[in-house]
């Protein structure tokens, strides 16, 4: 009796054993399933995926799936990015009421834009932790809102916000001109959204890169869209630094002027004219030490700019067009090319790369 019951715990530990392997062989290929999966979507909404991977995937019973070494990169137009994240585990919370919870650690980011790929970003966290829920009884109904799922997630790192209920906890560090800056960020609930916010006072830091500072109104637009803010805050310091050269160059040229007609110029280029007029418009609203015709003048040139992006005139032109479009409102008050600057200013055409 003794000996069959050794040999029926032998029997049960070895189809546990079985068991086991099997499932990991099973979860081995559905994840890879869905790696195949992700990498077709991506294609359908503009994202070339050169490599996603991962180094290991276990199942822990009753309900928690763990993938250790986790890395991806990708492309999209001008810009190449990789992340990658030590250890990603799904656990079911309740199988009541269908609640799961994924907890990602150590990820690690980063985005290369321009040419020349020049721009780096990263983006560090210590963990996202993020609640939802599928309906696991039926396969089809979990295959559909894993996929929203997959989906929403991706608009947090493209949008900056997903209705999914998200924690995290990270930094971003960016290049503007030579330096480099770092900003908190976290997750902010906002109705039904997780929104993705940076730290404002790590960006009244980097404000103090500008001469004339940065605007409340325009921090405010930075520290909700943090995907957008490190090339927002570029374009913002190319338009200053180009104005400012140019006219110490040659003080005919209008430097107010110019410099916001290549803000809305190239903020409407990077974005589109309604990011770009929030922006522009955010930066004038705040500014109430300005006349009121310095503002309307600051409105007009702007709004100009983001005219020339849409018309698809050149960059290489917008010192020209400044000098002689009548247009352009180059003292307060005043639409017209004065003849002064008209006639001697020394034209040069510039070729700038956001």
């Amino acid at each position: 009796m003794k000996k069959l019951f050794i040999v029926l715990l032998v029997f049960v530990a070895i189809v546990a054993v079985g068991i086991f392997v099997a499932s990991q062989i099973a979860l081995d290929r559905t994840s890879r399933s869905v790696i195949l999966y992700l990498t077709n979507y991506a294609s359908q909404v503009g994202i070339a995926v050169s490599q996603m991977r991962f180094n290991k995937a276990s199942f822990r019973p009753p309900g928690t799936i763990t993938w250790k070494g986790l890395y991806a990169r990708a492309k999209r137009s001008a810009a190449e990015a990789t992340v990658s994240a030590a250890e990603a585990t799904i656990h079911v919370e309740s199988f009541s009421e269908k609640a799961f919870r994924l907890t990602v650690k150590e990820i690690n980011a980063t985005l290369l834009r321009g040419p020349d790929r020049a721009e780096e970003d990263r983006l560090t966290g210590d963990f996202l932790d993020a609640q939802f829920r599928i309906d696991f009884r039926d396969p089809n109904k979990a295959l559909t809102e894993a996929r929203a799922l997959a989906k929403d997630l991706t608009a947090l790192l493209t949008r900056g916000r997903c209705s999914t209920f998200v924690r995290f906890s990270g930094q971003l560090n960016f290049l503007m001109g030579a330096r480099r800056f770092d900003a908190g960020l976290a997750i902010d609930r906002r109705g039904e959204e997780s929104v993705l916010i940076l730290d404002p006072k790590d960006l009244e830091v980097v404000a103090q890169e500008f001469e004339e500072g940065l605007s409340e109104g325009v921090v405010k637009i930075l520290s909700e869209n943090p995907i957008q803010a490190p090339r927002l805050l570029r374009i913002t310091k190319l338009a200053y630094d180009t104005a400012r050269e140019a006219h110490e160059k040659d003080a005919s040229i209008p430097e107010d002027a110019y410099r916001h007609i290549l803000w809305g110029y190239h903020l409407t280029k990077a974005y589109d004219p309604k990011f770009a007029k929030q922006v522009t418009e955010a930066h004038e609203a705040d500014d109430m030490d300005e006349a009121k015709a310095d503002r309307d003048m600051d409105h007009h040139n702007a709004a100009l700019g983001r005219e020339y992006a849409e018309a698809g005139y050149p960059e290489s032109g917008l010192l020209e067009r400044t000098l002689k479009d009548p247009k352009v409102m180059q003292l307060p008050g005043q639409i017209g090319v004065p003849e002064v600057a008209a006639g001697t200013a020394e034209v040069e055409s510039q070729k700038v790369q956001v």
